[in-house]
């Protein structure tokens, strides 16, 4: 019962078009409540976590709700990718000349080029326990706020998702 709820409450969530608010938004405060959220997950799952933030980093014109679902999912993902452990870094920086990087890299399983191709189709999953909306709904907040989302990944080697935000 309690996955059934989860998975009606993302497909609402990914229904609902809600516009982003724009306030003045620290990332780097944002991705240390998010990671405080998530790190009793990260250390169950034997996870090790390194954190790079730039220092004095501007403020982006974001929706503090909408950007830490976005993050919280991209964290709950990379957990899921490493079943035995691993690392997830977690870096900001000042992207020139008007953006900031959040870039979340895992050292899990990867993905070959054709799962990478269609990433971010709602319902697509791997899991067995997945809804398939954890990274459609990161791609549409990003969008949301005027952003870009960028994947590496090999399999094997890990994945890297990065996510620019204008000034």
């Amino acid at each position: 019962m309690d996955h059934l709820n989860r998975i009606v409450d993302q497909l609402l969530g990914f229904a609902k078009s809600t516009e982003p608010t724009a306030d003045p938004l620290d990332i780097n405060e944002l991705l240390n409540d998010v990671l405080l959220l998530s790190r009793h997950r990260l250390s169950q799952h034997g996870i090790s976590l390194k954190k790079r933030f730039a220092a004095n980093l501007p403020c982006v014109q974001a929706d503090r709700v909408q950007m830490e679902q976005a993050c919280l999912n991209l964290i709950l993902n990379a957990a899921d990718a490493m079943p035995r452990g691993g690392t997830l870094t977690v870096t900001t920086s000042l992207q020139p000349p008007s953006s900031v990087a959040l870039t979340f890299t895992d050292t899990g399983v990867g993905m070959d080029a054709e799962h990478r191709g269609r990433l971010f189709e709602p319902f697509l999953t791997t899991r067995a326990s997945g809804t398939g909306l954890g990274l459609p709904i990161v791609s549409r907040i990003v969008e949301a706020h005027h952003g870009r989302i960028e994947v590496k990944s090999a399999p094997r080697r890990g994945t890297t998702f990065r996510i620019v935000l204008p000034v």
